[in-house]
This record gives C-alpha cells, sequence and structure tokens, in this order.
C-alpha cells in the first residue's frame, strides 16, 4: 500500500519501493475557509507499465479475423525493442496496411485488387508474428552476429514486404523471407538425413488466379502449407515465400533469385495441357507444356520437386519430369477441398523428414479418407517415370 497524507496547505505522497502503481488523490473541498487542505478519498490505480501484453494465440487470432491494426499494435508491444529488425518489419506492415485502407477508402482499387493485396499484408504480418513467437535470445544472437545491419537498424536486408504500390525494404512479398539457400538435388527416393536441416531448402509458392475464371481457395491453400511446416519437427529446414497473381516474369525472376527446392503451383489448368498465368490485366495467359518443361530443365541442378495443383497439369508433369527428378500433377479436374487437403498433406509429412515420394503417398491417403473422390486424380513421376500411388 502506499503511505498517502495531506498536511496543513500542502499534499506530500510517500511511496512504499515495492509498489509499482500510482495513487490518485481525490480532494473534495481542497481549501477550508481557515486556508487549511483536506481530502475525501484516495484511491489506487495501477501504473499502465504494469499492463501484460496480449498472449501471442489472441494476436493470431486478431491477424486470422483480419484485425489487422489490432494485431500490428499487439506485436508492437510484445517486440518491446527485443528485435529492431522485427520491428521495423512491423512499422513496414502498419505503414502498408494504412495505405491500402486509404486507398480502398477513395476507390482506388477493384475489389479483386484489394483482396489480393490484403491477403499479401495478412501472409507478411503471419510471417512476422511467426518469428516473434519463436525469438529467444540464442537466436537474437545469432541473428546479430549474422547482420550487416547496425544494431539499431529498423530494416532486416532480407524482408520484403508489399502492399498495394507501396513497398518497404524493396522487392515482392515474401513470405517468411529470411534465407535464400541455394541446394543441389539430391534423391527424393530417400528419407531427409538429419544433417540435410542444417541446410535451408525454399519452398516456392506461386499463386494464380485470372479474374477471367472460376476463383479459387488459393489463400487458404497457401495458408494450410504455412501451418503444416509451423508445427512441423523439421520446420527449420524450410523456408517459404509466395508470390501471388503470378505472370511468366514473376515466375523466371522468382527462379532465379531464390533457386527454390520446392516449387508448388496453385491455379488454373487445361486439359489441352496448358497452365493459365496472369497478364497484365489480370487476365488469364496460357502456357505450353513443352514450354513449362524447357523452363524448367534450366533449373534441374537446383529445384528437386514441382507440385502443379492445378486441373489436368499431368501433361505439364509429363513434359517436366525428365528435368526435375519429382514432378506431381493432376489427370483430371481437382476440386479446391481435395487441393487443399492434398496440399497440407504433403507439407506435413515433408516437415516430419519423409522424403517426396512418401509425402506423395500419404497426400494421396489424405483425400482417400476425407472420401473426396479425387484420390486417383494426383500422379507422380521419379526421375522421369510414372510411379503407382
Amino acid at each position: 500500500m502506499c503511505d498517502c497524507f495531506v498536511q496543513d496547505k500542502a499534499a506530500k505522497t510517500q511511496h512504499s519501493s515495492a509498489t509499482q502503481g500510482f495513487c490518485n488523490a481525490v480532494l473534495g473541498k481542497r481549501i477550508n475557509n481557515n486556508g487549511s487542505f483536506y481530502f475525501a478519498s484516495i484511491t489506487y490505480q495501477p501504473s499502465p507499465q504494469t499492463k501484460m501484453p496480449m498472449p501471442l494465440s489472441s494476436i493470431e487470432k486478431l491477424i486470422t479475423s483480419n484485425r489487422l491494426a489490432e494485431a500490428i499494435t499487439q506485436l508492437l508491444q510484445r517486440n518491446e525493442e527485443k528485435q529492431a529488425n522485427l520491428r521495423g518489419e512491423l512499422l513496414a506492415h502498419q505503414a502498408n496496411l494504412e495505405t491500402l485502407n486509404r486507398k480502398a477508402r477513395m476507390g482506388l482499387l477493384a475489389h479483386s485488387e484489394e483482396t489480393v493485396d490484403r491477403a499479401k499484408l495478412v501472409n507478411g504480418i503471419l510471417a512476422t508474428y511467426t518469428e516473434i513467437k519463436n525469438y529467444t535470445p540464442e537466436t537474437a544472437a545469432n541473428n546479430n552476429e549474422n547482420s550487416t545491419n547496425p544494431p539499431n537498424s529498423n530494416i532486416s536486408n532480407s524482408k520484403n514486404v508489399v502492399s498495394g504500390s507501396v513497398i518497404s525494404a524493396g522487392g515482392n512479398v515474401h513470405i517468411g523471407d529470411t534465407i535464400t539457400h541455394h541446394t543441389t538435388g539430391s534423391s527424393p527416393s530417400e528419407d531427409v538425413p538429419e544433417k540435410e536441416t542444417e541446410k535451408v531448402k525454399t519452398i516456392l509458392v506461386l499463386s494464380a488466379n485470372p479474374k477471367d475464371m472460376q476463383s479459387l481457395r488459393l489463400g487458404e491453400e497457401v495458408s494450410k502449407i504455412e501451418k503444416s511446416l509451423e508445427r512441423a519437427s523439421k520446420r527449420r529446414a524450410y523456408d517459404i515465400k509466395s508470390k501471388w497473381a503470378v505472370q511468366i516474369k514473376d515466375v523466371r525472376r522468382a527462379m532465379l533469385d531464390l533457386s527454390p527446392a520446392i516449387v508448388h503451383f496453385s491455379g488454373h489448368g487445361t486439359d489441352t495441357g496448358d497452365l493459365h498465368f496472369e497478364n497484365e490485366a489480370g487476365n488469364s495467359q496460357y502456357v505450353s507444356a513443352t514450354a513449362l518443361g524447357n523452363f524448367f530443365e534450366l533449373f534441374k541442378t537446383s529445384t528437386q520437386c514441382l507440385l502443379l495443383m492445378a486441373c489436368y497439369s499431368e501433361e505439364q508433369a509429363k513434359a517436366i519430369a525428365p528435368h526435375i527428378s519429382c514432378v506431381i500433377g493432376m489427370n483430371h479436374g481437382i476440386p479446391d477441398d481435395a487441393a487443399i487437403a492434398f496440399s497440407e498433406a504433403f507439407y506435413d509429412t515433408i516437415g516430419a523428414g519423409k522424403n517426396y515420394e512418401f509425402a506423395f503417398k500419404i497426400a494421396v491417403n489424405a483425400i482417400a479418407m476425407y472420401d473426396l473422390e479425387a484420390s486417383l486424380m494426383p500422379v507422380i513421376y521419379i526421375n522421369g517415370t510414372k510411379r503407382a500411388a
């Protein structure tokens, strides 16, 4: 308790050293006719500094329910300057959110553009949230030793955040963009050895949902992939980077910049052997199976596995299979539910340290267990040979 008292013509408050709050003396009629002071009551209020931060699980719910401004505020409070680079990311997210909301209020963005930009921002905030959640003094020390930034730098070299036309720290949106590691091919028919966890493999997720085609639940699919790896025992072995509304040039640049070990395409395919990317207007841009095969041949030394989560993508898989050791496609139109279940189970499995072929079998089984009537659609090619599920 605070020992507070009022003396004649002067009020003096004394605080014990154990008290973290402050006293608010509420005086009735402050001065008597004879000039002396008296008080009516004293109330105790806790110090603002004693407010506990919101639990991380509650902050995650704010993000997933699109209460982004509240989530950023809570993350800034929780970070408390422990990681200057992450504080810089959060401030960038905050600025990008304000810009996005302003453009939306002014009618400068079409609904589809706002949806894509907001999804990018949510993924960026989730990535920063994950880093804060996984923060330990040891990882902070390692990051400081390996960083070329000054200790008080507010922007990390490796973080790129974009919302609408506002770019912070340069580049496109990369989910969890922390490390780019160039790997050489390894046999997909063996379990990932323990030493492989020392090498971070980049997973490049490419999403295309042209506005002149049926809308797909791509955001849900990417979210499931991220959560599968976040909870995985080998989560530190993988680094997810996502590209949305991809055009042909975006695919080329991402492959050149990132040299991903795993490429995951989510979008539309046709029974004529084409994949649908987007053009400058956001409409469909067809790419033939032959062109895709020739393109991925150029990355055969770095890319180990390619997943084509698109309808009728077996033709593309067959064209790419001679060059990439593991290629997965679909022999028919695949429903959203089946594609999401397959992706979630596949990344659950590689996140547990299993090989690509075993992960494929687990994913096919997941479709069957959910009774989604699509378990015969996925196909896999290992070293150019089609394997049975």
